[in-house]
């Protein structure tokens, strides 16, 4: 009976890792392919971006349980995660396809600009809380 019951524990186990693990591989397919239409990838460049996604979602996992219990701490990890990204694709994008994310960077750059003038009167917390909220 112990057995039993020690193979049916076993066997949950295992099947919702592979579930955690199909949502991971869908998830981080669903990005790569986003990231290939967005910039026009070529196959070599996406294999690249996969590994890169690959660890994007392993530190977004990480951080994830920061976001019921210090909101604040998640969206700036998050930022940096972002920023991590941004850097690795730096490397990887040819000229033409770096000028696209660089014109990102600036409208999102000049989106903050905006939000700080809007919120002129807030004080510096709530401003920097504000701009990390638009982050993806």
């Amino acid at each position: 009976m112990k057995k039993v019951i020690f193979c049916v524990f076993f066997a949950s186990i295992l099947i919702a890792g592979n579930a955690q693990d199909s949502k991971r591989i869908e998830q981080v397919t669903l990005a790569t392919a986003e990231l290939t239409a967005q910039y026009n990838l070529s196959d070599a460049q996406q294999l690249k971006v996969r590994k890169v996604v690959e660890v994007q979602m392993e530190n977004m996992d990480q951080i994830a349980a920061l976001k019921d219990s210090n909101p604040n701490a998640y969206l700036a990890k998050k930022r940096a995660l972002r920023e991590y990204l941004e850097g690795k694709l730096k490397v990887i994008l040819t000229d033409r396809q770096l000028s696209l994310l660089e014109k990102q960077q600036e409208d999102r750059r000049l989106a903050e600009r905006a939000l700080r003038k809007k919120m002129k009167g807030a004080s510096q917390e709530e401003v920097e809380l504000a701009l990390l909220k638009l982050e993806k």
